[in-house]
């Protein structure tokens, strides 16, 4: 693996990291959550059903 590619792999893992602490803070929509984080609204959606 590249350096830039496992930098990329971080980012991606603390920006998940965010969106689950995001979760907890009922005052956020999935769609407050979306713009914040940069994920589509589809991944967030998704990824709150798998919770």
């Amino acid at each position: 693996m590249t350096f830039e590619y496992e930098l990329h792999e971080r980012e991606e893992k603390v920006k998940l990291e965010m969106v689950d602490a995001m979760f907890a803070n009922s005052k956020l929509t999935d769609e407050d959550i979306a713009v914040i984080s940069g994920f589509p609204l589809e991944e967030i959606q998704k990824r709150r059903a798998q919770r």
